[in-house]
């Protein structure tokens, strides 16, 4: 058997591991009732204020408090442990997960932080556009790609995705142009 035969042999041998393995998400995708939501930018600032209320109360009984987001251990893409997470204010945003608006005609999404790229990605799709950078990983969220820089092969062209960004609210900052106001 020659080189060339063993390395096409190998070749197909690891597109159907790979396939076998990717089955079961492909399974879960499609039954899975959670489908990429929207909502209106009212409810967007309903509840933007509702999480800004929560931090002004708690900050308010405790000034030295330290919060941090309240995810569990495998809802996002850390390699660390939970454990500095003890004894810190665990703020929940979870409602935050929803498309706000696709402008197709200037090229930009409203979009909430724990949006998945894979959700973004295949709503977009409809309007025959992509983000310039998304990760490799389906279910980084975009909050994720902002927090953790997401460095991607179209970086090179576009920077890094907080690059690609317009505007983003962060807790009592703004992120507008590339610098926080």
């Amino acid at each position: 058997m020659t080189w060339e035969k063993l390395k096409l042999i190998l070749s197909i041998i690891y597109d159907l591991f790979f396939l076998l393995i990717n089955i079961p998400w492909e399974i879960f995708k499609k039954f899975n009732p959670n489908k990429c939501k929207y909502k209106t930018g009212e409810q967007h600032e309903k509840d933007i204020n509702e999480i800004a209320k929560t931090i002004a109360n708690i900050t308010k009984k405790n000034p030295n408090i330290e919060i941090v987001l309240d995810r569990q251990l495998g809802e996002g893409h850390s390699s660390r442990s939970t454990e500095y997470k003890k004894g810190k204010f665990r703020i929940n945003i979870s409602s935050l997960n929803s498309i706000i608006e696709i402008n197709s005609k200037d090229k930009y999404v409203d979009v909430e932080s724990l949006v998945t790229f894979e959700e973004l990605c295949n709503e977009t799709l409809k309007y025959n556009l992509l983000p310039c950078v998304i990760p490799e990983f389906k279910s980084i969220t975009l909050g994720g790609a902002i927090q953790g820089i997401a460095i991607e092969s179209s970086s090179f062209i576009h920077g890094t995705f907080d690059k690609t960004v317009l505007h983003a609210t962060l807790n009592n900052w703004k992120w507008s142009n590339n610098q926080f106001e």
